[in-house]
């Protein structure tokens, strides 16, 4: 189920929602139709991946369960950013969602909600972005 997740600024008072979860559209039948508007694929950048992407669908390859927006950080930068986490495969050919932070380059990794990181306002660029969920 999609919900959105907020997080709050108390330097400036600015305010970011970020989308966690998945949402009716995002079926395992749309994940995986190359004709559909919701295919992983568009959800990633880089075009060999898509390649990759395409030859695993097209060859009958599986979406695991666990796949939805989830919350990634950028260990250089310190922003937080909604991205479509998911992995796809048919026997050893297995892709697994990544992203590059679009400032730094560096690869984002997985946010731990349950961790206090500091997150940076993309409003006044001071670490001091808090959840209020």
């Amino acid at each position: 189920m999609e919900k959105n997740m907020k997080v709050l600024c108390p330097e400036c008072g600015d305010q970011e929602v970020f989308k966690i979860g998945t949402s009716f559209l995002d079926s395992k039948y749309n994940l995986l139709n190359l004709k559909s508007d919701h295919c992983i694929i568009h959800f990633i950048e880089e075009e060999k991946d898509k390649e990759k992407i395409k030859s695993i669908i097209k060859h009958g390859g599986e979406i695991a369960n666990h796949y939805g927006y989830t919350l990634y950080y950028c260990n250089n930068c310190h922003y937080l950013y909604s991205k479509f986490s998911f992995r796809v495969g048919i026997g050893k050919e297995q892709y697994e969602a990544h992203y590059s932070c679009p400032n730094c380059h560096l690869d984002l990794v997985e946010a731990n909600r349950n961790n206090m990181i500091t997150y940076k306002c993309k409003n006044c660029k001071k670490d001091s972005m808090i959840y209020i969920d």
